[in-house]
C-alpha cells in the first residue's frame, strides 16, 4: 500500500494540516476529525471534528489490539497505535482505518508495557522522523526506559534513560511508568514519569538530561500550547492524578517549574490531552468514558465535547486530530482475505493471501471480494460452514478482515485428503490467528512425493435463502498466483449450493499436490512428510463463476462481480503443516441394530404399501451363518487432541453390513464401496481439559439395499441421518440416527438405473464397541484363514483396500505388513 505525501516541505500529511493553518492565519480553522482509543473495547473511534458527533468505528482490526493507549499519525500519513495488552505498536492506513502492519513487534528494542507515543519533526536534532515509545513495564523500577526507532525503515535507535544523577520526587522512586511525551519547538523531549510524580527534559540529539521539573502528581499524556498564545505559548500541558485529585497542569520550559492549570471542572482521572485546529483544549477523561473540552489560552471549562459511552467509548487512553476520513465503506456480510500480497503469517495479521492479481470489486477501503449483509441473517443466508448460528462472519460487517478473532468458529470442516482414500492428508485448524488458521495437522503416512490432493468441506443455507447458490473451489497447487489457471486448479465448479435450512458436503475433484516432500529419518523419528504452502479460495455467492470466469480463455484473478455479491462467504485457505511424526486419525468399530422401510412400487409415493426390515449386524438371522462386519467410523480429529467447545468435527461412515429377513426374503443393507458417507459431529461441548461432553451427529450416508431380486441403491442422493438425541460418548455407542428427510427417497435398480420404489424411512442405532483390526480384513468379527484368502484376492486385484500401511502404494511391503498384522492378532 503506498503512503500518501504531502507536497509542502518538511511536512507530513497530519503536520501539513497544521502548517497550513499557521500559513492562512490563526482566525482560520481546518476541519479535522477526532481519533479516540477505547481502552476498553479495543478499538479507535472517528469523532466529528466540530462537533464532538460519534462518526464511526475507524479500526479494531490488526493481530488482536488490545487496550490500545495513545495514538499518532505519523510522519507517512498513517496512523500509528500502541497496543499495550500485547506490547507492540499497529499502523493503520490513515484514510480507511485498514490494517496495515506491525512496525514494532512484542520486545523490538526491549518493549514492553508501551504507552505512550510521539513523532519528532522531520528537520529535529534527533535526525527526523523518529518514534518515541514509552515502555512501562518496569514502572516501579529506577529505570523505565523511552525507547526509540527510526520508522523508514523501522530499525532500533537507543533509549532515553534517566540515572542515578537524576533526583526524584519523591525520592527514591526515580524514572517509573513514563506515560507522558511531547517534544518542545527546540527539538528537545519531555518526559513525564507517572511513578516518579516528575517531568524530565531530553536533549534528543544526544539523549542527555537537560532538566528536571516535580509535577508533584502522576504524569500521564503531555502536550506543547501553541506558540501563537498571547501567553503559555511553547509551555507544557499534562493530565495528572494522585490522591484523588484530577488536574492539568503546566510546565514552564523557561523556568522549569511546574503549576495548576485547571483542577477539578469534571476531570476525573484524565488520560490524554491534545489541542484541536480550533485552538481549545481536549482531554480524554477515562472515569466517564468522555472527552471534554476547556479554553485553549485561560483553560475555562467548555463542556463535555464527546458524550459519556457514544459510540461504545469505554476509558479513553489516547486522542488526536487528523484528516476527516473518506466515505464509510459500505456494510459486508463477509469479505475475502485475498489478495493483498501479503502472505498469511509473514506479519503478525489476519487473513492475507497473495494472488498476482489486484480485484476489480472492492469496497472502498477493501482490496478484495466481498458479499452484502442479508435482511435477516440465519434465515435467508447461505454460508460456508455448518451452522448459519455460528456464522459471525457472514454478518457481521467487516468481520473477516478487521476484528480479530471472530471468524474462529464460520469455515466448516476443511480436510484435505492426499490420497483416494483419504488415508493421508491435513486438517485445516480453525481460528484467525497465525499460527492457528495457517497450519494444520498432517494425519496419515507419508503419501508420496507428488500426490493427488481433494478438498473437503461444507455449506448451510437458512430456511429460505434469497435464491439459488453456487460452490466454487479453486487451489493454486502450482503457486502461479492465479486461481483456476487450469484444469485441475479448479476443482469444484459451481456445485449447487446447500438445500434450505441444512448444511450440504462437498468433495471436490482430484489436483496435483507438488508442495509435499519427504524428510529424511532422524533416529529415533523415521522418515515422516511435510505439506508445503499452497494458496486455496472457498466461495458461496448466487453467481455462477463459469459465467465469469471460464478457466480457459478467463482465470479467477481472485476478485469476482463488480459491486459485490448478494449473499454468500469468501474464504481462503493456506495449508502448511510440518509434523515431528505423522498422526493417524481415530477409528470405532462397532456392531449396530436398525430398520428400513421400503416400497418397491415406484408409483407408489406415499409408501402405502411398504414394508419394515429390522436389521443387525451383531445377530443377523441366517444366511449368512457367519457374523456380519461391524461398522467402521473415523473422526477427522487427531487422538489426543482437545476438543473445542462449538466446533464441529468431520466424519466418515467408512462400512456398514446390517442383515434381516423381509416378507420377500433376506436384506442386506450397507454402506457403498463407491461413494463417501461423510459425517458431522456439532454442536460440541468440553471441559476445561479439552473433554468430549455432548454433542450431535449426523451422517449423509450413500447406502445399497441387496434383495433376493437385485441390488438397490439411492443414486446420486445420500440419505440424511441425524442423532435423535445428544451424543455424550466417542464413539456414540446407545445413538440412535434417524432419517431426516419427511418424504420418500426415490430407490433405483442399480447397474440399469430404473425406478425400483422408494426408501420410506431409516433409523440406525450404534450398540456395541469393538476394536478395530487390520488382520480382520474381511471385518467378519474374527480373525481366520478366510482374511488371508480375501487379502490376497484384494492385493492381486489392485483393491485400494489392500494398502494396510496406508502408504498410499500397493507394493509387496503391504503383503508382509498383513501377515505380521495376522499372526500377531488383535490387541
Amino acid at each position: 500500500m503506498f503512503a500518501r505525501t504531502s507536497s509542502l516541505p518538511a511536512c507530513s500529511r497530519v503536520a501539513a494540516l497544521m502548517c497550513l493553518v499557521s500559513l492562512i492565519g490563526e482566525e482560520t480553522s481546518l476541519a479535522q476529525d477526532l481519533y479516540v482509543t477505547s481502552h476498553g473495547t479495543s478499538n479507535v473511534l472517528r469523532y466529528d471534528g466540530t462537533t464532538g458527533a460519534f462518526a464511526g468505528v475507524f479500526t479494531s482490526g490488526g493481530p488482536a489490539l488490545a487496550q490500545p493507549r495513545q495514538l499518532r499519525f505519523g510522519p507517512d500519513g498513517e496512523l500509528w497505535v500502541v497496543s499495550f495488552q500485547n506490547a507492540n505498536v499497529l499502523r493503520y492506513d490513515g484514510g480507511t482505518g485498514a490494517y496495515m502492519d506491525t512496525p514494532i513487534p512484542t520486545a523490538m528494542c526491549g518493549l514492553d508495557a508501551p504507552w505512550a507515543l510521539r513523532f519528532s519533526e522531520p528537520a529535529a536534532p534527533d535526525g527526523g522522523n523518529r518514534l518515541y515509545v514509552g515502555s512501562v513495564s518496569n514502572a516501579m523500577a529506577s529505570f523505565a526506559p523511552v525507547l526509540r526507532w527510526s520508522i523508514a525503515p523501522v530499525t532500533c535507535a537507543g533509549s532515553l534513560t534517566c540515572t542515578t544523577a537524576v533526583p526524584m520526587c519523591p525520592s527514591g522512586l526515580r524514572c517509573g511508568g513514563p506515560r507522558g511525551l511531547e517534544f518542545t519547538p527546540d527539538g528537545d523531549i519531555w518526559v513525564g514519569y507517572n511513578a516518579a510524580q516528575s517531568v524530565i527534559r531530553y536533549n534528543s540529539a544526544t539523549g542527555a538530561v537537560v532538566a528536571q521539573v516535580c509535577s508533584n502528581t502522576s504524569i500521564v499524556g503531555m502536550c506543547v500550547r501553541p506558540a501563537t498564545l498571547p501567553s503559555g505559548g511553547g509551555n507544557l500541558l499534562a493530565c495528572g492524578s494522585f490522591a484523588g485529585t484530577h488536574k492539568i497542569i503546566q510546565i514552564d520550559t523557561t523556568a522549569n517549574t511546574a503549576s495548576d492549570f485547571i483542577v477539578g471542572n469534571g476531570l476525573v482521572f484524565p488520560a490524554d490531552i491534545t489541542y484541536g485546529p480550533d485552538g481549545n483544549i481536549y482531554v480524554a477523561n477515562a472515569s466517564t468514558n468522555s472527552v471534554l473540552r476547556f479554553n485553549g489560552a485561560t483553560g475555562a471549562a467548555m463542556g463535555t465535547f464527546v458524550a459519556a459511552g457514544s459510540g461504545g467509548l469505554s476509558v479513553p487512553s489516547g486522542l488526536t486530530f487528523g484528516p476527516v476520513a473518506g466515505p464509510t465503506p459500505p456494510p459486508l456480510a463477509d469479505y475475502g482475505d485475498a489478495p493483498d500480497g501479503i502472505e498469511k503469517c509473514a506479519l503478525p495479521g489476519l487473513g492475507m493471501y497473495p494472488t498476482v492479481f489486484g480485484t476489480i470489486n472492492a469496497a472502498t477501503g477493501r482490496t478484495a471480494p466481498y458479499h452484502l449483509p442479508t435482511p435477516a441473517v440465519g434465515i435467508d443466508n447461505v454460508v460456508l460452514g455448518a451452522s448459519v448460528t455460528h456464522e459471525p462472519a457472514a454478518f457481521q460487517p467487516a468481520c473477516d478482515v478487521f476484528t480479530p478473532g471472530c471468524d474462529a468458529v464460520d469455515d466448516g470442516p476443511l480436510v484435505l485428503c492426499l490420497t483416494p482414500g483419504c488415508t493421508s492428508g491435513y486438517i485445516v485448524g480453525g481460528g484467525a490467528i497465525c499460527p492457528v488458521d495457517s497450519s494444520g495437522d498432517c494425519f496419515g503416512p507419508s503419501p508420496g512425493p507428488m500426490p493427488l490432493g481433494w478438498w473437503i468441506l461444507s455449506a448451510v443455507s437458512g430456511a429460505f435463502p434469497l435464491g439459488p447458490s453456487f460452490v466454487n473451489v479453486s487451489s493454486d497447487w502450482d503457486l502461479s498466483g492465479t486461481y483456476g489457471d487450469n484444469s485441475p486448479a479448479w476443482c469444484l465448479r459451481d456445485a449447487p449450493g446447500p438445500p434450505p435450512f441444512g448444511p450440504a458436503l462437498y468433495a471436490t475433484t482430484m489436483f496435483p499436490v507438488v508442495t509435499v516432500v519427504k524428510t529424511p529419518p532422524m533416529p529415533p523419528l523415521p522418515e515422516t512428510w511435510a505439506l508445503g504452502p499452497f494458496n486455496n479460495r472457498f466461495h458461496v455467492s448466487d453467481e455462477p463463476m463459469l459465467a465469469t470466469f471460464d478457466g480457459v480463455t478467463s482465470f479467477w484473478d481472485g476478485s469476482g462481480r463488480m459491486g459485490g455479491y448478494a449473499f454468500g462467504e469468501t474464504e481462503d485457505r493456506k495449508p502448511m503443516c510440518d509434523p515431528a511424526q505423522y498422526r493417524d486419525v481415530p477409528r470405532y468399530c462397532g456392531h449396530s441394530v436398525g430398520q428400513v422401510q421400503v416400497t418397491l412400487n415406484p408409483g407408489d409415493v406415499t409408501c402405502s404399501q411398504s414394508f419394515i426390515v429390522q436389521l443387525s449386524s451383531a445377530s443377523p438371522p441366517p444366511p449368512p451363518p457367519a457374523p456380519r462386519p461391524p461398522a467402521m467410523i473415523r473422526e477427522f480429529h487427531l487422538a489426543g487432541r482437545p476438543y473445542q467447545p462449538n466446533s464441529r468435527v468431520l466424519t466418515e461412515m467408512m462400512s456398514m453390513d446390517l442383515g434381516g429377513a423381509s416378507p420377500l426374503g433376506p436384506v442386506t443393507v450397507r454402506e457403498r464401496a463407491d461413494k463417501f458417507s461423510w459425517g458431522l459431529i456439532t454442536e460440541i461441548q468440553a471441559n476445561a481439559g479439552g473433554q468430549f461432553i455432548s454433542g450431535r451427529a449426523l451422517f449423509d450416508m450413500f447406502i445399497e439395499i441387496q434383495t433376493p431380486q437385485g441390488v438397490l441403491d439411492t443414486g446420486s442422493i445420500p440419505v440424511r441421518m441425524l442423532s435423535v438425541s445428544n451424543i455424550n460418548t466417542i464413539p456414540p455407542i446407545g445413538t440412535t440416527f434417524q432419517m431426516q428427510s419427511n418424504h420418500p427417497i426415490p430407490l433405483f435398480v442399480r447397474g440399469t438405473g430404473q425406478p425400483a420404489g422408494f426408501l420410506c424411512n431409516a433409523t440406525h442405532t450404534l450398540i456395541q464397541n469393538r476394536p478395530c483390526c487390520r488382520a480382520d480384513f474381511n471385518m467378519s468379527g474374527q480373525v481366520s484363514v478366510q482374511d488371508i484368502f480375501d487379502y490376497l484376492a484384494a492385493y492381486f486385484a489392485g483393491d485400494p483396500r489392500a494398502d494396510i500401511n496406508d502408504s498410499g502404494t500397493l507394493s509387496v511391503q503391504d503383503l508382509f505388513d498383513f501377515l505380521a498384522a495376522y499372526f500377531v492378532g488383535c490387541s
